[in-house]
């Protein structure tokens, strides 16, 4: 029996949500637990293959540096894929080309040569990083350049647990200490303290000779008399706690010599350095004379590396499967015990939760925003009726080829439609984009005014609210808070024992105490009165003040839930909560806090 008014007041049957009892599988904490994985994180072992090559250059028979991919650099991306190197550092590229591009294997990261043609660096990684069954997909968003000079590059790999710094180099080859100094001193300051703790691997054409003079980074195999130029260099090893595996015999293989001069003589001058903490590991060095570099005569040679590494895999999260309880929230009945009701009333919020896009400048003003969104929304539509007319042209210029015939009655009708459609998204595009400008600029000339007055009012109490006042507008304050999250995070079960550990009683399981509730709520039946005064009950009115004055930005509890979307929702969830309420009635209701509604 479904409840009714009556001289005023509210009558229900109490006894008709408690026949059936509560469904565990809808409620938020057993939700959380289906999705989210409570096995160990696995650790995946592969060998990253490293090679460094001093290529003279990529543009033979030119005596100019060019900015395009040479048929000599596709070359040796197909000798180093057929290969299996997973990342190599090339020198002296005479390659105009800067930053991020890509070719069929490979990801190139570019450190133009100088304005002469002299010098330029380059690091290839390969796109999908392969060893038996590991596979590690690269993507552009892994890799960042950190530093970038015609004799040097710092590139950032971070993907998913695996954190590299590659560093290609090209030393001087003058044998002069200011040079040597103020060389390796700046490539010290090119590696950013932040990524200090990250591991360290250096692609160099040293130009030095090492060997007679041994240490931890150094060892004796293939000795040479060290040199001015191996002495800095030996030094800056032993700083950043890196050393040579192909100057030791537990690591290298087959000759050690990476250069021949005209006259025949031959040097070792090309080195991987690797971190010290991998000295006990499985390494793995050698020359490789199947990596032809040879342009008239033979010069440098491709020093490789295959190094044993680790990483922790990463486990998608399990999705929740949805029910056609959930998507048909409105045919609820007057049988379904609360428990279940608030459960999926929670899933249904959750479920209708939309994310705000936040912007990277959290000063600008709603107005500004609004305008940076009509905008967008103007220029995505440009390049979505382009790529459409475009693809339609050539889809009807190919069809009218294979079917020997004319053009379509309808296709001038329909290019005229598109021609007004684009007219319409670039007046408005080009109208939108100086107002963005203005808007945007306005919005920071006023944050920074404020700031500098706040800043001045802080700076008369000292030097700590100074800081305090300014150090969030700073660069690096935000890089800084994300770097700290070091893991992922407790699981459930481990917070579910933690708490457990911190409160007095006895444990119990979630799912028993569901139960108890339950049966609890069938014995108090009985003792609760059938009729109750209906201002006992909220208004909906009340409802509504209430999701109204929500704070919001606070964090969500366990059923996922934020602030902001109760007070979105609006009048609708007002109405929902209000029948949720009036089904409560007397029963003790278990919430996950341990209040009674």
């Amino acid at each position: 029996m479904h409840p009714f008014l009556e001289a005023g007041r509210w009558k229900f049957d109490i006894a008709k949500p408690l026949l059936t009892p509560p469904e565990i599988a809808l409620q938020p904490i057993t939700s959380r637990q289906d999705v989210q994985t409570f096995d160990p994180r696995v650790t995946q072992q592969f060998c990253m293959r490293l090679a460094t090559a001093n290529v003279l250059t990529l543009f033979p028979g030119q005596e100019h540096a060019s900015g395009y991919t040479s048929a000599r650099a596709e070359g040796l991306a197909a000798q180093f894929h057929a290969l299996g190197f997973h990342v190599i550092g090339l020198q002296e590229t005479r390659s105009r080309q800067e930053g991020h591009v890509q070719m069929d294997h490979f990801h190139v990261l570019s450190a133009p040569a100088s304005q002469r043609g002299v010098g330029g660096i380059q690091l290839w990684v390969h796109r999908n990083i392969r060893d038996g069954d590991f596979h590690l997909p690269i993507e552009p968003h892994h890799l960042r350049i950190l530093h970038a000079t015609a004799q040097r590059l710092v590139v950032r790999l971070a993907c998913g647990d695996l954190r590299v710094i590659f560093v290609v180099l090209h030393a001087p080859t003058e044998a002069d200490d200011s040079v040597l100094q103020k060389f390796w001193s700046a490539t010290s300051a090119a590696i950013p303290k932040q990524y200090r703790s990250w591991r360290l691997f250096v692609l160099a054409d040293a130009n030095s000779r090492v060997g007679s003079v041994c240490s931890n980074a150094v060892g004796d195999w293939h000795a040479e008399t060290e040199n001015l130029k191996g002495q800095y260099f030996h030094q800056w090893l032993q700083e950043h706690l890196l050393f040579l595996p192909q100057t030791w015999s537990t690591f290298h293989e087959g000759p050690s010599s990476t250069w021949t001069h005209a006259t025949g003589t031959t040097a070792r001058l090309d080195y991987i350095a690797c971190p010290a903490e991998l000295h006990d590991a499985a390494i793995r060095t050698w020359v490789d004379e199947r990596v032809d570099l040879s342009l008239q005569r033979e010069d440098h040679a491709c020093v490789c590396a295959q190094i044993p590494l680790s990483m922790h895999a990463s486990t998608r999260t399990r999705q929740p499967r949805r029910t056609k309880q959930l998507q048909q929230f409105c045919q609820l009945s007057w049988e379904m015990d609360v428990h279940t009701h608030a459960a999926v009333l929670q899933r249904w919020l959750h479920d209708h939760q939309t994310t705000n896009k936040v912007l990277r400048k959290k000063h600008l003003t709603q107005e500004t925003a609004k305008l940076i969104a009509a905008k967008t929304f103007h220029r995505q539509c440009l390049g979505k009726l382009r790529r459409h007319r475009r693809m339609a042209v050539l889809r009807h210029i190919f069809t009218s080829w294979r079917h020997q015939q004319g053009s379509h009655p309808d296709l001038q009708p329909w290019l005229r439609a598109c021609d007004r459609q684009e007219a319409h998204h670039l007046a408005a595009f080009q109208t939108l984009a100086p107002h963005v400008v203005q808007a945007v600029r306005q919005d920071d000339k006023d944050f920074y005014n404020k700031l500098a007055e706040q800043a001045g009012q802080e700076s008369q109490r000292g030097a700590r609210q100074l800081w305090q006042a300014i150090r969030f507008a700073l660069p690096k304050w935000p890089t800084k808070q994300k770097s700290n999250l070091r893991c992922v995070g407790p699981t459930v079960s481990d917070k579910v024992h933690h708490y457990n550990e911190l409160e007095a009683g006895q444990t119990t399981s979630y799912v028993d105490l569901l139960s108890t509730c339950w049966r609890a709520q069938q014995t108090a039946m009985h003792d609760a009165p059938l009729q109750i005064p209906l201002q006992e009950f909220p208004t909906r009115v009340a409802v509504e003040s209430l999701c109204a004055k929500l704070q919001r930005n606070k964090a969500p509890g366990i059923d996922d839930v934020k602030p902001d979307t109760l007070r979105r929702h609006g009048p609708p969830l007002p109405r929902r909560l209000h029948h949720f309420s009036s089904r409560c009635g007397l029963q003790v209701l278990n919430l996950y806090n341990g209040k009674v509604v």
